[in-house]
C-alpha cells in the first residue's frame, strides 16, 4: 500500500476538539480505524496532532493515501461534485449501524463545510473531530452545525444526542402477605433496685481531666499513624499521567529521522557531484549558463513578429517578464480567487493549463503582466476535457484585439536530460509575500506582481501509460505555477509546468512539465499555427569588458609577483579574446 503523503494543515485558531471520555476524540484515530475497519476508515484523513502550548493554538496535519490534489466538495464543478456527494452519501449510510458508538458520532463532526474534499474522485473528511467554539454548547447549536457542514448529507441518525433511551421497566410482582406477628410477651415484673449510696468525695475530681489527656494522646496518635500511612503509599505510587500517545509519538520521530538520513544522503551525493563540477580558468571562454538578465536573445530562437509588429530586441528575462502572464479569476462557487500562469505562443493567444480555468467563472478570466499594465479580460477558446495528473491539461485564451501587444515564445522540441531549463510563474508560496500580488487581489487594478524565476535540469524524458510526454525537472514549482512556460536557456519553451510530486515520509519533491509535443498538437487542433524551432540551444553570450592599459609609470604594489622597479616599455594594449561556446 502508498505511504500517507500530506494533504493539508488545519490551523487550531478558532477550533476546540470534540471530547469522548473526557479524552480528544483526535487522539482515539486507532481505536476508530479498528471500530470503522480499513475501507470505511479511508473516508478519514489520518491526524497528525500538534497542540498548542498558551502562546499558539496548535495544528493538525492530515495524511491520506492518494496522488491526486486535494479539492473542496464546494469548489468542484457541477458534474464532478454531484458524484463525490452521491459516493459520499453511500459511505455515510454504510456507517448508519454504527451510529450508537459515541467515538465515530464525535469524529463525523467537522469544523465546517470546507473540511469535506475531494480527492481522486473520492470523497475524504479532514477537518474531522474539530467544531467552532462554541458550535457544541447545547443539542440545538450542535445540529445546527452539522447541517451546516453536511447538507442535504447530513445522516438523520447522527442529529439524535446522547445514547439511545432505555427499556422501560418491568411491573414489579405483587407482594406476598406477610404471617401474622406474634403476639408480644408480657413485660417481666418490676423489681425494685437498691438506693444507691453517694460515692462523691474532694479526692476523685482529677478523673475528668485525667481521661481528657488521654483521650487527647490516642487521638494525636492515630493522626500520626494514618499521616505516616498515607504519605508511605503515596511515596510507592508514580504520580505520572500520560499526556500523549507514546507509541505515535515514536513512530512520528522514527518517520522524522528516516526523512533526515534521506536528505543527508541526497546532500552528499549532490557534494560529491559538485566536485567533479568544477570549471577551470582558460578552458573556454564564458559559460553558456550566463545570467538570464544580461543574456541576449537571439532572433533564431523567437517566432517571427506579427505584421506590423517590430521583432523583440532585449534579454532571456526582459522576454520571460514580456510573454508571461498571471490568470486569475473569480471561482464559479463564488468562494474566493483562482489564480495560475500562461504564456504567449502567438499574437493575441495564450496557453495555460485547462485545470486552472475549470474553476473559474467563464466569463470573468483576467491575464495581467507588467507590459499590460493593469488586468485584461480574456475569452477562453478551448480546453481539454477532465484535467488530470497524466492527461493532456491545456486551455487557449485570446486577447482581445485592442490590447498591448506582447512579445510570443518560441517552442522546440529539442529537450534532453541534463539540459539546464528554467521555471517562470507566479507561484503562491513565493506571491504570499509580494504586497503588490495582495494589492491586486484587494482590488487594486495597478499593483502588478514580479514574475518569480528558478532554474535547474532535465531529469527525464517520460511516456506515460495514457501517451503524454511529460519531463521531471529540479527547477522548483509550486501553486501557482501551473500553465507556466519552461524554457531552455535560448528562451524557447520546451514545456508546460502542470502538476508536481511530494512525498512527505521522505522529503521528495519532484516537479513535472508536459512536453512541447502534446501542446502542438493541441494548437494544431485549434487553429493556431506556431513554428516549431529545431536545432540545439546556443545561447548569445556576452563578451567581457577589456581591462584597462595600466598607466605608464604607475606604481606597482610589492608582492612576491612584483618586478623590479625601473622603467616600463611601452606595450600594445592586448587583443580582446573571442568568447567560445562551452561544450555541451
Amino acid at each position: 500500500m502508498a505511504s500517507p503523503r500530506f494533504i493539508l494543515k488545519t490551523d487550531l485558531q478558532g477550533l476546540e476538539p470534540v471530547l469522548v471520555g473526557g479524552a480528544p476524540v483526535l487522539e482515539a484515530d486507532a481505536r476508530l480505524r479498528a471500530l470503522l475497519g480499513p475501507e470505511r476508515a479511508a473516508l478519514f484523513a489520518e491526524p497528525v496532532v500538534t497542540w498548542g502550548n498558551g502562546r499558539h493554538a496548535g495544528s493538525v496535519s492530515w495524511y491520506a493515501d492518494a496522488a491526486g490534489e486535494p479539492v473542496p466538495l464546494a469548489a468542484l464543478p457541477p458534474a464532478r461534485r454531484a458524484a463525490v456527494e452521491a459516493r459520499l452519501q453511500a459511505e455515510l449510510a454504510a456507517l448508519a449501524p454504527l451510529m450508537g458508538d459515541p467515538l465515530l458520532r464525535a469524529a463525523l463532526v467537522t469544523a465546517g463545510p470546507d473540511s469535506i474534499l475531494a480527492l481522486d474522485d473520492r470523497p475524504l473528511i479532514a477537518g474531522w473531530g474539530l467544531a467552532p467554539a462554541g458550535a457544541l454548547r447545547d443539542p440545538a447549536a450542535r445540529a445546527a452545525h452539522l447541517r451546516a457542514a453536511y447538507g442535504a448529507l447530513l445522516p438523520p441518525a447522527l442529529l439524535a444526542e446522547g445514547p439511545p433511551p432505555a427499556e422501560p421497566p418491568r411491573p414489579a410482582p405483587p407482594p406476598r402477605p406477610a404471617p401474622a406477628a406474634a403476639p408480644p410477651p408480657p413485660p417481666p415484673p418490676a423489681v425494685a433496685a437498691p438506693a444507691a449510696r453517694a460515692t462523691a468525695s474532694a479526692w476523685n475530681w482529677w478523673l475528668l481531666p485525667a481521661g481528657l489527656l488521654v483521650a487527647l494522646a490516642f487521638l494525636a496518635l492515630g493522626f500520626w499513624l494514618g499521616w505516616r500511612l498515607i504519605s508511605e503509599r503515596v511515596a510507592e505510587q508514580r504520580l505520572v499521567a500520560p499526556v500523549a500517545d507514546a507509541s505515535r509519538i515514536e513512530e512520528q520521530i522514527a518517520r522524522q529521522r528516516e526523512t533526515n538520513d534521506a536528505l543527508r544522503r541526497e546532500i552528499e551525493q549532490a557534494r560529491q557531484a559538485l566536485q567533479g563540477d568544477v570549471c577551470r580558468p582558460g578552458d573556454f571562454g564564458l559559460s553558456p549558463l550566463t545570467p538570464p538578465q544580461i543574456t541576449p536573445m537571439q532572433p533564431s530562437a523567437l517566432p517571427p513578429p506579427a505584421p506590423g509588429q517590430q521583432a523583440f530586441q532585449g534579454t532571456l528575462i526582459e522576454l520571460l517578464d514580456q510573454g508571461t502572464v498571471l490568470v486569475l479569476g473569480p471561482l464559479a462557487s463564488g468562494q474566493g480567487v483562482g489564480t495560475g500562469t500562461g504564456f504567449v505562443v502567438a499574437p493575441g493567444v495564450i496557453v495555460t493549463n485547462a485545470h486552472v480555468v475549470a474553476p473559474l467563472d467563464p466569463q470573468r478570466v483576467y491575464v495581467v503582466n507588467r507590459r499590460l499594465g493593469r488586468p485584461v479580460a480574456v475569452q477562453v477558446a478551448a480546453q481539454t476535457p477532465d484535467p488530470q495528473p497524466g492527461r493532456p491539461d491545456f486551455a487557449l485564451l485570446r486577447l482581445p484585439a485592442e490590447s498591448q501587444p506582447l512579445a510570443a515564445l518560441g517552442l522546440t522540441r529539442v529537450a534532453s536530460r541534463l539540459d539546464p531549463v528554467i521555471a517562470a510563474g507566479f507561484p503562491q508560496a513565493i506571491m504570499q509575500t509580494d504586497a503588490n500580488f495582495r494589492a491586486l487581489l484587494d482590488g487594486n487594478t495597478q499593483a502588478i506582481p514580479e514574475l518569480a524565476v528558478t532554474d535547474g535540469l532535465v531529469s527525464a524524458v517520460q511516456n506515460l501509460p495514457s501517451g503524454l510526454t511529460v519531463m521531471p525537472h529540479t527547477a522548483a514549482i509550486s501553486r501557482g505555477n501551473s500553465g507556466g512556460p519552461l524554457v531552455d536557456r535560448c528562451g524557447r519553451v520546451v514545456g508546460v509546468n502542470t502538476f508536481g510530486f511530494f512525498n512527505a515520509e521522505q522529503g521528495e519533491r519532484v516537479s513535472y512539465a508536459q512536453k512541447v509535443e502534446s501542446l502542438l498538437a493541441f494548437l494544431q487542433a485549434h487553429g493556431v499555427a506556431v513554428p516549431d524551432l529545431a536545432g540545439a540551444c546556443q545561447p548569445a553570450t556576452v563578451a567581457p569588458a577589456p581591462a584597462a592599459p595600466a598607466a605608464v609609470g604607475a606604481p606597482v604594489a610589492p608582492g612576491a609577483d612584483a618586478a623590479p622597479a625601473s622603467p616600463p616599455a611601452p606595450t600594445a594594449p592586448a587583443p580582446v579574446p573571442v568568447p567560445r561556446p562551452a561544450p555541451r
